[in-house]
């Protein structure tokens, strides 16, 4: 509960303890405001984030390091309420991948929302990509409400390769001093020496 909640939450019920000492119609009338801000915050809340279903579409779960890691996003609010704000914080253990998490603002009845992720991959190794969360709550900011989305995959980062421009492979030179272009099945095997057949040869 945040500190705004309990505040409001002490002064309402000091509200109603001098409402009820001095019979005040002003007394009275605070008591109830506070009171019904309070409720109504309540239910706002716990209603920000009901409907709202979450897509994760992964372009590859392979790359290389000095390439890029794709990923869209989806926000669907199938609520029959408009959301004031969502909050989504992403927790994959990719470096530099923070860009997941982000803050929607106004996203209305059967509305939807995409957004992309590129990420240049710094580093080999096996990654996480997920959990989620979603967090809102009430415009006043009394109430927060999260929700965890435990679903999860991986990404496998393999090593840069390097294209060698540069480098050829050696040529034995045979007897004469130049490499003879001619089939394997042509050329005489060339012998360092002799010995008697061994069994097992």
């Amino acid at each position: 509960m945040s500190s705004r909640a309990i505040f409001l939450l002490i002064s309402a019920g000091f509200a109603w303890i001098l409402a009820f000492n001095t019979g005040r119609t002003m007394a009275y009338s605070m008591a109830y405001l506070l009171t019904g801000v309070l409720v109504l915050s309540y239910l706002w809340a716990r209603y920000s984030i009901r409907g709202v279903h979450l897509r994760r579409f992964t372009r590859s779960r392979r790359s290389q390091v000095g390439q890029f890691a794709e990923e869209q996003f989806e926000v669907i609010n199938r609520s029959p309420l408009p959301k004031l704000w969502l909050e989504l914080e992403d927790y994959s253990t990719l470096p530099w991948h923070g860009a997941a998490s982000r803050v929607i603002n106004n996203l209305g009845r059967s509305r939807s929302f995409r957004w992309q992720v590129k990420t240049v991959c710094t580093q080999r190794g096996r990654y996480r990509l997920g959990p989620m969360s979603i967090h809102s709550g009430d415009p006043l900011g009394i109430f927060d409400v999260a929700q965890d989305l435990p679903n999860t995959s991986y990404m496998v980062v393999y090593p840069q390769t390097v294209e060698l421009t540069s480098f050829e492979p050696s040529v034995s030179d045979l007897a004469g001093g130049e490499a003879r272009h001619r089939r394997t099945y042509q050329m005489t095997t060339n012998a360092a020496g002799v010995r008697d057949y061994t069994p097992g040869d």
